[in-house]
């Protein structure tokens, strides 16, 4: 059966004065062709179009699926590297709003008192006003605690010539300096903001308690 010339421009094929047809770009216009023939080359391109892309769909489904069960695998590995992480801090040996680091436990109060008071809740803990032994110890203190004033283990011997710890041990001058607001009166020491300082007892500031 004759018909017009034949266009053919993907995805349509153009028959002179008829619709336009989809034409996938494999079949062979060279050559007359019928419609009917036109139509069964259609059918089995889109046919080979279809099974393509089921193939494809399923491959992708594959290598999705694989994907999640590696992410989902991955997030199950962290979660689980958390819980343990969790469970190594909460096995820490200090007290309930203690904070554990390098072997000791450490306190910071909220609440203000002088020093002597301070000193008395640090032993019915257990532990004493905060004694540093390193300057990583110093730095750690100074990260965690607030603005304002903080008293630690330090105080002028009764004689006021010298510093001391609460457990006897010398002052390290190495260890940091300290600012005097006194040189007469019997002072006890502080930590401010990156600072350390001294001040009559009688203050109310908050404090840091800490032990082994």
């Amino acid at each position: 059966m004759a018909f017009g010339r034949i266009k053919c421009s993907f995805p349509f094929v153009t028959l002179f004065n008829t619709n336009k047809i989809i034409c996938p770009s494999k079949i062979n216009l060279s050559k007359p062709i019928s419609p009917l023939n036109l139509s069964k080359q259609i059918r089995k391109q889109r046919q080979g179009v279809l099974e393509f892309d089921r193939d494809l769909i399923k491959k992708t489904i594959i290598y999705t699926g694989s994907q999640g069960a590696i992410l989902l695998s991955n997030k199950k590995e962290t979660r689980s590297h958390e819980i343990t992480e969790t469970k190594i801090d909460k096995s820490a040996p200090c007290d309930d709003d203690w904070i554990w680091y390098r072997g000791k436990c450490y306190y910071f109060s909220t609440a203000r008192d002088t020093w002597g008071n301070s000193e008395k809740f640090c032993h019915s803990h257990n532990s004493s006003l905060a004694i540093i032994e390193s300057k990583e110890e110093l730095d750690f203190l100074f990260r965690h605690k607030d603005l304002d004033h903080h008293w630690i283990g330090m105080r002028r011997t009764d004689d006021n010539t010298a510093w001391t710890w609460t457990d006897g041990t010398s002052y390290n001058e190495s260890l940091f300096k300290i600012k005097r607001t006194s040189q007469e009166n019997i002072e006890h020491v502080f930590l401010n903001s990156g600072n350390v300082g001294s001040e009559g007892g009688n203050f109310h500031f908050k404090w840091i308690c800490n032990k082994r």
